[in-house]
């Protein structure tokens, strides 16, 4: 399944159970593609039979009823149901998630009489294709009648909406079910940092405990900590480390000095700094 650049990676999660969904389909007899806006397959249509590929693909009457029906839903947001004028039956419907259409289903199969239409010899004769052997294609591929379209498309639309709300829910749950991990990992380390604020813990000993919880929490290569001295005791700062840092204590004192006076506004307000690309400080 080859997905448009025009449809955006949210929605891109949607189609991926219509494939399974276009395959069952085939099973009985329709053949199902799903196009976006521009009109371009984000799914390619399924089950395409030699009449489809020599009729639909050309520029036949049939590919024609297909762009008219994508028209037309992409215009007014209704499903669409025609009889084609090579005798197979074109079905289009909406592919909505939350309020809004992100992609057009087309649904479509060949009916009994369709190599006996009229239209049909014609095409076969513009495509310089033989006129009964296409027809005996046609009623070896033929699966419904023409009279059953309508019953067909509200199926067709019926399991469209339940994939689309599936995967909405699916999709829910996963990033329901990352957040709630993100929460417990990050209680859990607060719960273990809490724990570590004992009265008779050095602030080396504790930073160096935060350091090796972040290290693990976070999954980064090294962690380090900057405590400042105070001048009226005298205190020298203090560098603690956990991981290996290619840095020594002065340059390490350097460059949160320098983090610190480029962001001098978030240090007012007690906020956090992030910065990437630390090679662009001098």
């Amino acid at each position: 399944m080859t997905l448009s650049e025009t449809i955006s990676p949210e929605d891109q999660k949607l189609f991926v159970p219509l494939e399974p969904m276009a395959k069952q389909l085939d099973k009985i007899g329709l053949s199902m593609a799903v196009h976006d806006s521009s009109g371009r397959a984000v799914l390619a249509c399924t089950g395409c039979s030699e009449v489809c590929q020599r009729i639909c693909a050309a520029s036949g009457p049939a590919h024609t009823v297909r762009e008219d029906a994508l028209k037309q839903v992409w215009a007014d947001g209704n499903p669409q149901t025609f009889v084609g004028p090579a005798g197979c039956v074109v079905m289009a419907a909406p592919i909505v998630r939350r309020r809004r259409m992100v992609a057009v289903a087309m649904a479509c199969y060949l009916t009994p009489d369709a190599g006996a239409q009229e239209e049909f010899a014609r095409t076969c004769d513009r495509l310089h294709l033989d006129r009964e052997y296409m027809a005996s294609v046609v009623q070896a591929g033929a699966t419904h009648p023409a009279s059953e379209a309508e019953a067909w498309m509200e199926m067709v639309q019926m399991l469209l909406n339940q994939g689309v709300e599936n995967s909405v829910a699916q999709n829910e749950l996963a990033s329901f079910s990352s957040n709630l991990s993100t929460t417990y990992e990050e209680l859990s380390l607060l719960y273990r940092l809490s724990g570590a604020m004992r009265v008779n813990v050095t602030p080396e000993e504790f930073f160096k405990h935060v350091c090796d919880e972040l290290r693990e929490v976070t999954q980064v290569g090294s962690t380090v900590a900057v405590l400042n001295g105070r001048q009226e005791s005298n205190q020298k700062d203090r560098i603690v480390r956990s991981g290996e840092v290619a840095f020594n204590d002065v340059e390490l004192r350097e460059l949160a000095d320098e983090i610190r006076d480029q962001n001098a506004d978030a240090d007012d307000d007690g906020r956090g700094v992030v910065l990437n690309g630390l090679s662009e400080l001098n």
